[in-house]
């Protein structure tokens, strides 16, 4: 359920994502939410992107950088603190309905613009 996840993932030390590809990638926004840091594959822009501007995490690329995204995420606490908050305040500074919401009115005006129709209900 969703409630085990979130529990999961509040608990859990790192939050690992290995996919190659991702679009905006919310199973990274969730972890973000539980103040869990990501340990990903720096092969996927979307994920390399969200972790580099809001330091909530760990990029890998190989063996040998994942083996010590993962031994840094299980024995430094404070660092693996430090990276979950950074994801949760990045979320915060982003990806609230209070900052999502406007960008959907304005591609949805876009969008009307574009084909002079009403896509109000």
């Amino acid at each position: 359920t969703e409630k085990e996840k979130a529990a999961l993932m509040k608990y859990s030390e790192a939050l690992i994502i290995a996919s190659l590809f991702e679009s905006l990638s919310l199973v990274l926004l969730e972890s973000f939410a539980c103040k869990a840091p990501v340990i990903a594959t720096a092969k996927t822009e979307v994920l390399k992107d969200h972790i580099e501007a809001s330091g909530g995490g760990w990029l890998f690329d190989d063996y040998n950088s994942f083996s010590q995204a993962l031994q840094q995420a299980l024995t430094d606490e404070a660092e693996r603190e430090k990276r979950g908050e950074a994801g949760y305040q990045y979320l915060l500074a982003n990806y609230t309905w209070e900052k999502v919401l406007p960008q959907f009115d304005e591609a949805i005006e876009s969008v009307e613009k574009e084909n002079n129709k009403s896509l109000s209900l």
